[in-house]
């Protein structure tokens, strides 16, 4: 984990370095996590493979365009900076999540909700809290 706005830069800078890739970065303080974590709007805890959170590069202009790509089975829901996922198929089998970052208009990067609390699990150790 990565402390400060310079990480993502640093980690971006280092990546490209190392592999000749590019990739997007984002970094995200303990606090706005935690509160992405508190915001879920489902029992993410009951089928934590079945849940994701998409966070957010910024703040979308839209999004009404995830509706028509949600299959009959899939949830979701907006949050302040991420978007909360249902799918009960899978993620990888979702046109939701493959179309995500196009409709949306925004940089994304998909976690599911083991991962999401892992994290912060790690994030509350590393300051013995």
């Amino acid at each position: 984990m990565f402390h400060g706005n310079a990480g993502a830069r640093r980690i971006a800078a280092t990546l490209a370095a190392r592999t000749e890739v590019s990739p997007a970065v984002m970094v995200l303080c303990r606090s706005a996590f935690e509160a992405i974590v508190a915001a879920c709007p489902f029992d993410a805890d009951a089928a934590p493979r079945q849940h994701h959170v998409a966070f957010l590069a910024a703040r979308p202009e839209a999004t009404a365009g995830l509706d028509r790509l949600a299959e009959p089975d899939e949830r979701w829901q907006a949050g302040d900076k991420a978007i909360y996922l249902h799918c009960p198929s899978g993620a990888g089998r979702s046109k939701l999540v493959a179309g995500l970052e196009r409709a949306l208009g925004v940089g994304t990067t998909l976690r599911n909700w083991g991962t999401v609390t892992a994290l912060a699990r790690m994030a509350q150790e590393m300051d013995g809290t």
